[in-house]
């Protein structure tokens, strides 16, 4: 879902990203693993270049999508986890810039997410703002 609306919001072109089913395939089969992360820590690098405003309208288009596929018990999750007093925190591998709008819709109280490092002209230039997340 997050490809599609990067193609939709106009930040990468309709043909795939070269070894994208590459990472798809491999995270299905194996899930998060150390070879799997070293894969994805490449990402930034295809990223040089990509406006990071755009990137954030990506991200808002893949919110409204993958909120509708979030699974019932997670609401009632983090709500107990309120209650009980807790911060509910979205971690992931996924820069901020793709996931901020769906953890505002979910409801989350912060996220923990990769950064990619922007320049003075606000596109990314391909290097992290901080520490890889895994």
């Amino acid at each position: 879902m997050i490809s599609q609306a990067l193609r939709d919001a106009g930040v990468i072109s309709e043909r795939s990203i070269p070894g994208e089913s590459l990472v798809y395939r491999m995270f299905d089969l194996v899930g998060e693993t150390r070879p799997a992360m070293l894969l994805t820590r490449q990402a930034v690098r295809l990223a040089k270049g990509w406006s990071a405003d755009e990137v954030r309208a990506a991200g808002a288009i893949a919110a409204e999508r993958l909120a509708t596929v979030v699974q019932p018990f997670a609401h009632a999750l983090m709500d107990e986890h309120r209650r009980a007093g807790r911060p509910v925190v979205m971690a992931t591998t996924t820069p901020i810039d793709m996931v901020e709008a769906l953890a505002e819709r979910l409801g989350f109280d912060d996220v923990l997410a990769t950064r990619y490092r922007t320049g003075p002209d606000g596109r990314y230039d391909g290097t992290f703002d901080g520490e890889f997340v895994w």
